[in-house]
């Protein structure tokens, strides 16, 4: 029995012992498996091989030296013909500018290069009575627009008394046609326009992209905002203002630039009866100059006394002697020609062309230049004036302003004012009748300082009453 207990007890303990051992190795086994994944997945950086960096031979850093000479050769080669390329085209662009210089073109009159001699004296003689005649028939818009200056400063009375003797009455002046002028500016300078340029076709997207980002910039340098602004005021008064884009030479260093000015319409002229300038064979733009300025910049152009002088009818307390100066006439004019496409196809063209007189003598005319003979001035072929009209008129370039409107109620309200004031001066101010009979002392009667007042009679018979 002893026997059997025993090997009974050592097959129990063999049991044990193998069941303990199974445990122990699914435990390890349990153990090994994340850290063989994690071998997997991820190596040990130190059991790389990194490489053996060896440096360079002297032959390989030679070679890399002359790369890199060679390198700096080719673009200091290439930075040096971009700028002589670039002067070039500084260059080619300041002599096309002195071709589009009235000054400095060959084909002025005051150099000596080669003409076509189409303008001439005749001509320009011409070309003056047309002006003379579309002076004539602006005459009343020209009379309006000085009549609102006189109602912009405040000396609307001259205009209702003209003609009149002075009658020292009292005459008031009130600030409310003033007050709507600043607030319908006002109104215009808060929407001032932004430069956003729109495609017409889907190939245009980025043309339309280039110009919205290169337009601002050409604003900008003209101090287009104060160009804005003054047209405004001058088409809130007037009904019309008027911007010119010119070709300026002197702008950039002599490169030239695009110019932009407020035009007064009392220096432009066109053909009566239409209702846009572009309908117009001529338009004139008139300035006074200087007659010493003439000499210098025309030497062959001789000064003399113009009847034209723009602006005359202006009234604003200052005297311009204008004796010593000369009116420079811009005579713009298109002509029909007809041309051929680059398939030989025949079409008809409007060509712009352009001449600078003064007192009947050419100083450029682009006819007479051959670069420009049948080109014309300007590409486009249009006038170089931009016409913004306020209150359209039928048949009128130029329209209504505000003044126009309401210059009547500025009138009734200081006549009002006038009939008020005097009223309450008459009120004011008592007024006596004296009997001729009667020894009274009528300055001391009326110096109201004087306490004491020296008669002789009957004070009663003297003085009949108080009106």
């Amino acid at each position: 029995m002893a026997y059997k207990k025993n090997s009974q007890n050592k097959k129990n303990t063999t049991k044990n012992d193998l069941a303990k051992k199974n445990t122990k190795q699914q435990l390890n086994s349990h153990k090994e498996e994340p850290e063989n994944n994690s071998d997997k997945s991820t190596e040990n950086p130190k059991d790389k091989q990194t490489p053996v960096q060896t440096e360079p031979s002297e032959n390989e850093i030679k070679q890399q030296a002359r790369q890199q000479a060679y390198m700096d050769f080719q673009r200091q080669q290439q930075e040096q013909a971009q700028a002589i390329e670039q002067k070039n085209k500084e260059i080619e662009h300041k002599v096309n500018n002195q071709q589009h210089d009235t000054e400095f073109s060959e084909a002025a009159e005051s150099n000596e290069g080669e003409s076509l001699a189409v303008i001439g004296e005749t001509e320009v003689s011409e070309a003056y009575k047309t002006l003379i005649k579309y002076r004539q028939s602006k005459s009343v818009l020209e009379n309006r627009i000085a009549e609102n200056e006189k109602f912009w400063r405040m000396n609307h009375w001259d205009v209702l008394e003209a003609g009149k003797e002075d009658d020292k009455r009292i005459k008031p002046k009130s600030g409310w046609l003033f007050n709507t002028i600043i607030n319908k500016h006002a109104d215009a300078m808060d929407n001032y326009p932004d430069a956003n340029i729109l495609p017409r076709t889907l190939d245009d997207e980025s043309t339309a992209k280039t110009l919205s980002q290169i337009i601002p910039v050409i604003l900008e340098q003209n101090d287009y905002e104060q160009t804005y602004s003054d047209t405004e005021w001058y088409k809130v008064k007037n009904g019309t203002g008027v911007q010119g884009v010119f070709w300026n030479n002197d702008k950039q260093n002599g490169l030239g630039d695009v110019d932009i000015r407020k035009i007064d319409i009392m220096n432009l002229y066109w053909k009566p009866g239409i209702s846009d300038i572009e309908d117009s064979p001529n338009v004139f733009y008139v300035e006074m100059m200087d007659n010493d300025e003439v000499k210098l910049r025309y030497p062959d152009i001789k000064p003399g006394i113009s009847p034209l002088i723009p602006g005359a009818l202006y009234e604003n307390g200052n005297t311009y002697d204008q004796s010593e100066q000369t009116a420079i006439i811009d005579w713009y004019y298109k002509k029909r020609s007809a041309q051929e496409d680059e398939d030989g196809i025949p079409h008809v063209k409007t060509i712009l062309h352009y001449c600078k007189f003064c007192n009947g003598q050419v100083i450029y005319a682009s006819e007479n230049d051959p670069k420009y003979a049948d080109r014309g001035w300007y590409d486009h072929g249009q006038y170089p004036f931009v016409f913004d009209t306020l209150f359209p008129v039928e048949r009128s370039i130029c329209g209504m302003g505000y003044i126009d409107i309401i210059k009547d109620n500025q009138l009734y309200i200081d006549k009002l004012r006038q009939a008020i004031l005097e009223n309450a001066a008459a009120g004011a101010r008592p007024r006596y009748a004296v009997n001729d009979n009667g020894a009274l002392n009528e300055d001391d009667f009326l110096d109201l300082s004087k306490p004491l007042v020296h008669f002789s009679g009957n004070l009663g018979k003297m003085i009949s009453g108080r009106l």
